[in-house]
């Protein structure tokens, strides 16, 4: 049975760096579908609702659960936009699904945001604008990362979530 982990928050917060961190340490039984890589350069869309991000995740996944263990769906992925899906997608796979969202501050995000390759792409000005304060799905299972977790104390916490996950 596949399991899937939802790493979600603001942009600069660390969910790219788990995700990667979590498939080193899984090795070749992990697919990880992130949000940039989808929607701004495979599919070159803005984030909309009703953007061809909402058609082509679905699909992924379940190509994923065909192929690996283990299917990471890491982004942004605003509760506006992907809400409903995600709803309905842990309605349906509530008990082989762990969520995680990175609960920071705008100035710890944009202290992370300093730290990283693509602070020269984008400055604070446009993290600012794309900052979503508590942006939470409100579901049971989701659980907080506050400021004070870093990536490497994040991913055995999570492997080990992983593991108890009924099989």
């Amino acid at each position: 049975m596949t399991k899937y982990i939802i790493i979600r928050g603001n942009s600069g917060s660390g969910k790219s760096t788990v995700a990667k961190l979590l498939r080193e340490q899984l090795q070749e039984s992990t697919i990880i579908l992130g949000q940039d890589t989808l929607r701004r350069e495979i599919l070159g869309v803005k984030d909309r609702p009703e953007n061809l991000t909402l058609k082509l995740l679905p699909d992924l996944i379940t190509f994923g659960s065909k192929y690996f263990p283990v299917v990471i769906i890491e982004g942004i992925y605003s509760n506006q936009v992907y809400g409903p899906f995600f709803q309905q997608f842990l309605a349906d796979h509530a008990k082989e699904t762990l969520v995680y969202y990175y609960d920071l501050s705008l100035e710890e995000t944009k202290k992370r945001h300093a730290n990283r390759l693509k602070a020269q792409e984008f400055g604070d000005d446009l993290l600012k604008r794309w900052y979503l304060p508590k942006d939470y799905l409100n579901v049971p299972q989701e659980k907080m990362i506050d400021q004070k977790a870093t990536a490497k104390e994040l991913v055995p916490q999570i492997i080990q979530d992983l593991n108890n996950l009924r099989d």
